[in-house]
């Protein structure tokens, strides 16, 4: 029994929300290629801009989706002194490693960032104008789902193979 993110679509949201703001752009993905919820998270992004030349991959940073290893790459990214309006990072944790290496640098103003996962600090960057968005899972959900998962299995009731997709949400200023 599975129950994960729509993350697919959590990828199409940032990019449609940038889409909304921005009518071209050169953008920085932070990825990590070697999971599935982070390869859907970009591949959603991607394929929502792919057929309009306005907008740009400037550069493609593999980090693990940790702050440790997205500040630091990040950094050496802005020391190639590259044109770019965008980050869009595969989780939280990512965006806040950009926004880190943005501001010790002193060009976060003017960046549009986004992350998924919908963290107490990425919604607290939210609020004070330093990130643009995060795409919001739902704990509640899923924790309500694995206990009545786990209650089955106490019970012994027979569990069928299911995968549960479940949606994300949007969240920028207007809805933080």
């Amino acid at each position: 029994y599975s129950i994960v993110s729509d993350n697919y679509n959590a990828g199409v949201q940032c990019a449609k929300n940038m889409m909304s703001k921005l009518t071209h752009a050169k953008i920085v993905t932070l990825q990590h290629s070697a999971t599935k919820s982070g390869y859907l998270r970009i591949q959603g992004f991607l394929d929502t801009i792919q057929n309009n030349p306005n907008y740009e991959i400037v550069k493609t940073i593999e980090c693990e989706g940790q702050l440790e290893i997205a500040m630091p790459k990040m950094e050496s990214f802005l020391d190639e002194n590259k044109d770019f309006d965008v980050v869009m990072c595969l989780n939280d944790p990512s965006a806040l490693g950009a926004m880190a290496a943005l501001s010790s640098k002193n060009e976060l103003d003017g960046k549009y960032v986004y992350g998924i996962d919908g963290t107490p600090e990425a919604k607290k960057m939210i609020e004070e104008g330093k990130m643009t968005a995060t795409v919001a899972q739902s704990p509640k959900i899923f924790g309500k789902k694995t206990g009545q998962m786990i209650y089955k299995i106490f019970s012994q009731k027979k569990i069928e193979y299911r995968n549960e997709v479940y949606p994300v949400q949007l969240i920028t200023k207007e809805n933080v």
